[in-house]
């Protein structure tokens, strides 16, 4: 699993359905036909169902696919429940579920699956912390990587959606279209989430099937409004298309389809995400193998004007901190990155943060919020993020005197400011770690 991934979905795909407060009714009849599709998902005892989540980005007339996903859901309420995943692509890392007889298996990769009793239905699945339900991201990091199946979730149990569509800002109908062979409704609603601290405003296009059985078909969210273009550059956008068809609200199930598959006797079996986390760090996060060896060398301009290059502070101790927006509102890394160019600039250490791929826009934006007042270099290309392997963010690399790589950090936790402060102080004093002088 890659750290980054569950990230830019927890802030991007659970974030953008957090609306606020429903103002003017746009259109009763539109708001009646989102209740009666909510009723009647809610409504299904059983339920099988196949998805599919296509993610382009790029220039207008120039966006490449990124992530081709197919899902397959399979419920049988209360306590039965089965989601296989196979995809493709770098943005995001989709695991497969399966629930019966009380126990819950979330599948992360081939080798590696966290296991938990007593969930006896979705909800508890979903909303479960060992499971991978965040306060801060208000939803599951690692379920809730699909809109189609976030948004699907919401129609099936009221415990996820509640009465979700009394809470858009605005519902209008927008014609009729086929998907494929089915004849369909079209619905724009407006959502207003939080994108780099300010608030955003969303529009997602559903298409539901028309007569007694309004499936939902298709949704599109226009993403345009969540990404600002930097002045003399190109537009950039994200564009995902989500679709569901083959529906089975009568399936015959097997027992298999709520068993995880045999991944064999050399499989990973953790409790918690907090235990997958940990196990990944230790032994799959290759930055760590960069202890002791020569500090990559970079060269990248800096925010508001300048160039910062590794090489000219060697004979310094430097501190570099990845990061990037996707880090999201609760984060605290930059803050922790402040205290340590403040503390300890005047005894010579060189700290840079590093953002990974933002706009300067995007990386002002998010530096204003908190009033850090630390340098930052732009990897709008993220070479820096493949020289220094960084798998997931935050990532801090303090480089010693002779432009070694002295230690990696893979995240925070509440200590980390005080240890990482203490770590340097003391190879600030260590003179014996000074490069020696050139003859």
């Amino acid at each position: 699993m890659n750290g980054i991934r569950w990230v830019a979905a927890a802030s991007i795909f659970v974030g953008s359905l957090v609306s606020g407060s429903a103002q003017d009714a746009s259109s009763d009849e539109a708001r009646s036909l989102l209740s009666n599709l909510t009723a009647f998902y809610r409504g299904l005892e059983a339920m099988q169902v196949d998805g599919e989540l296509i993610i382009s980005m790029g220039e207008p007339g120039k966006a490449q696919v990124i992530q081709s996903m197919e899902q397959t859901v399979r419920l049988n309420r209360p306590g039965q429940y089965g989601l296989t995943t196979i995809g493709v692509g770098s943005f995001l890392a989709m695991p497969s579920v399966y629930m019966n007889a009380g126990k819950a298996t979330i599948v992360i990769d081939p080798k590696r699956l966290i296991q938990k009793e007593g969930v006896k239905s979705v909800p508890e699945l979903y909303q479960s912390p060992d499971l991978g339900y965040s306060n801060d991201a208000s939803g599951n990091v690692l379920l809730d990587q699909s809109l189609a199946l976030t948004f699907l979730n919401k129609l099936l149990f009221k415990e996820l959606g509640g009465n979700w569509q009394a809470d858009l800002k605005e519902v209008k109908l927008a014609g009729e279209e086929k998907v494929g062979e089915q004849h369909a409704t079209r619905l724009v609603v407006s959502t207003e989430t939080q994108q780099f601290g300010k608030p955003a405003k969303m529009d997602i296009t559903l298409w539901i099937q028309k007569g007694d059985q309004p499936f939902l078909l298709a949704l599109e969210p226009d993403m345009s409004t969540l990404f600002p273009q930097e002045e003399g550059h190109p537009k950039t956008n994200l564009i995902m298309m989500c679709r569901w068809k083959n529906y089975d609200v009568k399936p015959t199930f097997l027992a298999s389809h709520f068993a995880p598959p045999d991944l064999g006797d050399d499989v990973t079996v953790l409790p918690n995400v907090e235990a997958m986390m940990r196990d990944q760090t230790a032994e799959e996060n290759p930055a760590l193998e960069l202890t002791g060896a020569a500090a990559p060398e970079f060269e990248f301009p800096l925010l508001g004007g300048g160039q910062a290059k590794l090489s000219d502070w060697k004979g310094s101790v430097v501190v570099l901190g990845f990061w990037a927006a996707m880090l999201g509102e609760e984060s605290s890394y930059l803050g922790v990155l402040h205290e340590v160019n403040r503390k300890l600039h005047e005894r010579g250490v060189q700290l840079l943060s590093v953002n990974l791929g933002d706009t300067s826009e995007v990386a002002s934006a998010y530096l204003k919020r908190g009033s850090w007042n630390i340098p930052v270099a732009l990897d709008t290309q993220q070479s820096a993020m493949k020289s220094y392997k960084v798998r997931s963010i935050p990532q801090t690399v303090v480089v010693g005197k002779n432009g070694e790589v002295i230690q990696v950090h893979v995240g925070t936790d509440e200590a980390f400011e005080e240890e990482l402060i203490a770590e340097i102080t003391r190879l600030v004093d260590d003179n014996a770690a000074a490069p020696a002088t050139p003859e």
